[in-house]
């Protein structure tokens, strides 16, 4: 999957439980993508923003 679709499935699936408690587990299953595929991704993404 590319990261710009993981990325947007990530928030979309943050927007859904905004009033849970939501881990980065919990969100690179439900995309997914292993906890550290995503976590390591993400981090690049927002680290050059």
């Amino acid at each position: 999957m590319e990261w710009m679709a993981i990325i947007g499935d990530s928030i979309q699936y943050i927007e859904e439980h905004i009033t849970e408690d939501v881990t980065a587990d919990e969100v690179a299953k439900a995309v997914g993508v292993s906890p550290f595929y995503f976590q390591k991704g993400f981090a690049m993404l927002v680290d050059s923003a």
